[in-house]
């Protein structure tokens, strides 16, 4: 049974940002940060992509058809293609793509959107105002994502507010690095567990760069921030006092902000 309203929700807003990953698997080099935005021109917005807001890169025009529920992408050179079309129905074909379920996801604020999910040989799918989670808002950006091994949306902010975190890496924020996938993971991320956590949430890493200092933060999904430490070690924190629920926790050092999901047992 469906969970989504009825209404719409539209895809393009100005107020929206995609935190998007890539990795150039046969260039051994990594861009796992930067964010998509959509800016205003008259009637179109404006695709444009951010790295740490040092470089801005216009990707090309986007238009949406809120009737149809239909959005149009053009791209720098001119060309239109039809990005998305949220009025798919189960067994109807995009492109070379069968849609092989239309049901609902819940966001991070409780509420619902239409998910349509496709199969051609890999599994994707579509998020109502939201977009691709394979690739972000430009999913199939016909000069460029296409020849990326992997494009993934992290995360998706609305009016600021984290809705959508992407399971599969469960986390928003890395730095540039040009690395491997491998090396970044490993030597990177801490190991944040167990979670979900009742009591006590235990923060180790696995390369600890001696005196380096973090920050950590823990924020409630409406951005309060609910706890907040420095560390230059593993610790275990005593986490006993959140309600139960679901939690963002950031830790930041002078290299790099990483934000994972937790919850509270």
């Amino acid at each position: 049974m469906a969970l989504y309203g009825q209404e719409y929700v539209p895809l393009l807003d100005t107020n929206k940002v995609w935190n998007i990953y890539e990795n150039w698997i046969y260039f051994g080099e990594t861009r796992p940060h930067f964010l998509e935005r959509c800016e205003t021109d008259t009637t179109r917005f404006i695709i444009k992509k951010e790295w740490h807001s040092e470089h801005i890169e216009e990707l090309g025009y986007l238009f949406e058809d809120t009737v149809s529920q239909k959005v149009y992408y053009t791209n720098v050179n001119g060309d239109e293609v039809l990005l998305y079309d949220f009025s798919l129905s189960e067994g109807d074909v995009f492109e070379y793509m069968l849609v092989t379920k239309v049901d609902s996801i819940q966001l991070l604020d409780g509420t619902y959107r239409k998910r349509i999910e496709f199969e051609d040989g890999y599994y994707y799918y579509w998020i109502e105002g939201i977009g691709s989670y394979m690739g972000g808002l430009l999913w199939t950006d016909w000069y460029f994502k296409k020849n990326i091994p992997e494009a993934w949306l992290l995360c998706h902010y609305e009016n600021d507010s984290l809705l959508y975190m992407n399971d599969e890496f469960d986390t928003c924020n890395f730095s540039f690095i040009i690395n491997n996938t491998e090396t970044l993971n490993k030597s990177l991320i801490p190991k944040i567990y167990p979670n979900p956590f009742s009591q006590k949430l235990s923060i180790s890493f696995e390369n600890p760069v001696f005196g380096e200092k973090h920050e950590i933060m823990i924020k409630a999904l409406d951005g309060r921030v609910v706890y907040k430490e420095t560390l230059n070690s593993d610790i275990s924190l005593d986490l006993s006092f959140l309600s139960k629920g679901i939690y963002l926790l950031v830790l930041i050092n002078k290299d790099f902000q990483h934000t994972t999901k937790i919850i509270k047992l």
